[in-house]
């Protein structure tokens, strides 16, 4: 159990360097669809949606055909409580991940919709 803690501790610590250099990378002037999707997990990972919705739509402005950054988007935006804008994200999401044959996606973001539609149907 403590080794456990231990690996938590130390990832949480990783994706805090992460973030820090991933930051200080945008504003050095090196910014980019990538490290904006990456800063935007890691923030959603860390429970920072509010974070994480900020960097994955600059991920989305920078690439707008990014099918795994809406899927992202779709998803903080669920945690932060606003299950419809993450409908209207993961909508987009499918028509661009169907566009650029991303199924992978578009099959992920499909089940993600169907359970909060039913979720919040109910």
């Amino acid at each position: 159990m403590a080794d456990t803690l231990e690996r938590g501790a130390s990832a949480m610590a990783d994706a805090g360097g992460l973030i820090a250099r991933l930051e200080q990378q945008i504003a050095s002037g090196r910014d980019n669809a990538l490290a904006r999707f990456t800063l935007g997990r890691a923030r959603l990972e860390q429970g920072d949606p509010a974070g994480a919705i900020m960097h994955l739509t600059q991920a989305i402005a920078l690439k707008p055909d990014y099918a795994a950054a809406y899927k992202q988007l779709g998803a903080a935006h669920a945690k932060a409580g606003n299950a419809p804008e993450a409908i209207t994200v993961w909508d987009r999401g499918c028509a661009v991940a169907q566009d650029s044959g991303e199924l992978q996606a578009l099959r992920e973001m499909t089940s993600l919709l169907g359970k909060l539609k039913r979720r919040h149907s109910a």
